[in-house]
């Protein structure tokens, strides 16, 4: 059955397609810079291919067998092996504006296949609050990991993190005790759609490399 679509639908489709997992052959991976919603036998996953990130999630489970075939879940990340530099390189900065916030970018380099730092221009800085404007990169590069502080208060997601959490596929970082030796940190995945998974102990699992 041929289904004719709207042509904003067709739009929808292509910008944001809904595929059927094949049953009875390999179902094909992304191939570019995308998101796309999967249907399987279990229930409906979230596709997710960035420069720096390979993600397939079952966001909703089906309560009968779908007609479809299966599809397993994973999580790449494709940082390279500098994380840990950069990571320390954001808290010596940090130290430097106690007792205010300051915060930073981490980009995926696709030339370099590493990680790099990028400065943000700062518009307001305080002890409760930091807005700034987002980093202007190549077109090889694509911004992975939003990071910034807390200063001396504990590492937490803040109501206004929560309305800023909400755009394209992130990491996003909280670090704070910047005046202990023992610093916070707390960590989330941020998807298309604004869906957001705690990705703390991934975080710290890096960072004790």
């Amino acid at each position: 059955m041929t289904i004719k679509l709207n042509r904003l639908d067709e739009v929808l489709q292509q910008v944001c397609p809904t595929v059927m997992v094949p049953r009875y052959e390999p179902l094909q991976d992304l191939d570019h810079e995308a998101h796309r919603f999967l249907v399987a036998q279990d229930g409906l996953y979230m596709d997710v291919l960035r420069p720096w990130l390979q993600l397939r999630l079952q966001i909703s489970q089906s309560p009968i067998p779908l007609p479809y075939g299966r599809v397993a879940g994973k999580a790449v990340f494709n940082f390279g092996d500098n994380f840990g530099d950069l990571f320390v390189q954001f808290t010596n900065a940090a130290r430097e504006f106690l007792p205010a916030e300051h915060a930073a970018w981490f980009a995926f380099d696709a030339e370099t296949q590493c990680l790099r730092y990028e400065p943000v221009e700062v518009t307001r800085r305080n002890m409760a609050r930091i807005t700034y404007e987002r980093p202007v990169v190549s077109e090889h590069v694509r911004l992975a990991v939003d990071i910034h502080s807390h200063g001396c208060e504990n590492a937490y997601f803040s109501p206004t993190d929560d309305l800023d959490d909400v755009d394209d596929a992130k990491l996003a970082i909280v670090v704070g005790d910047l005046d202990k030796a023992q610093i916070s940190v707390i960590a989330r995945l941020v998807l298309p759609g604004g869906l957001v998974l705690d990705y703390s102990d991934f975080v710290r699992s890096l960072l004790s490399r």
